[in-house]
């Protein structure tokens, strides 16, 4: 029986680490899950990551594959996912598929009067353009209201 092991890693992008203080300690990335999956989604294998963020992921069968990675809500990841081929040659050439860890998700929800007419009977106002700036004032990112009032904003570098 012949296996393959994909090795892979998931670190944070230089912006994410220069954002760190040095007192601060290391990123932990044990929270952190890896899947292979069919092309339509189901799970094969998955494993968790070590501390420092490598994991290897054994696969016993040729084909085509999906990996992605899985970390605790509101992580956000480049790329979330990779196609993989394994064949003869190892997966995609024996190429390392490695994962960048880019930010956080901040969201919220905007609320309106009780009865209010802007507002659903889920939730807040739609359309409504909220900004986070910096304590400089400078624009970070900016997102609309959903249909009942929600937001978020992506990969936010922490600060």
């Amino acid at each position: 029986l012949m296996h393959f092991l994909i090795g892979l890693l998931v670190q944070a992008s230089s912006g994410l680490a220069k954002s760190k203080r040095a007192s601060e300690s290391k990123f932990d990335y044990s929270d952190i899950t890896v899947e292979l999956c069919t092309v339509d989604g189901l799970v094969k294998e998955s494993t968790q990551c070590a501390p420092n963020g490598y994991y290897f992921i054994p696969v016993y069968d040729k084909g085509s594959f999906i990996v992605r990675v899985k970390g605790p809500k509101g992580w956000s990841w480049k790329p979330e996912t990779v196609p993989v081929v394994i064949d003869q040659n190892g997966c995609n050439g024996n190429a390392d598929i490695n994962f960048q860890f880019t930010g956080f998700t901040v969201s919220g929800k905007i609320v309106g009067a009780v009865g209010g007419k802007s507002c659903s009977k889920d939730g807040g106002p739609s359309g409504v353009k909220v900004e986070l700036l910096s304590d400089l004032d400078e624009l970070v990112a900016s997102a609309l209201t959903s249909s009942t009032g929600g937001y978020a904003f992506v990969n936010i570098i922490p600060g």
